[in-house]
């Protein structure tokens, strides 16, 4: 029905922030466990795009570089 109206349904796929360990208060997603089956399953049911967060910690000593690396890690492997 969406696409007969020329909305494209979309879906996130990551499963959510868990700490990071090292650090004080920053969190890294995760989700690439098991997504390729996901995957299929959402494009089974219609959805025709994924979308993956990376959440940052903004202040005078956030984000760590160690933050910024493992979650460019993450988006690239989600890639």
């Amino acid at each position: 029905m969406l696409k007969k109206l020329d909305i494209l349904p979309g879906i996130k796929v990551d499963k959510g922030l868990v700490h990071l360990a090292g650090t004080t208060d920053e969190n890294v997603t995760q989700g690439l466990d098991g997504l390729p089956e996901r995957l299929a399953e959402y494009k089974s049911k219609g959805a025709c795009f994924a979308k993956w967060r990376a959440v940052y910690n903004i202040s005078a000593n956030t984000p760590s570089m160690l933050a910024i690396k493992t979650n460019a890690e993450v988006l690239a492997r989600y890639a």
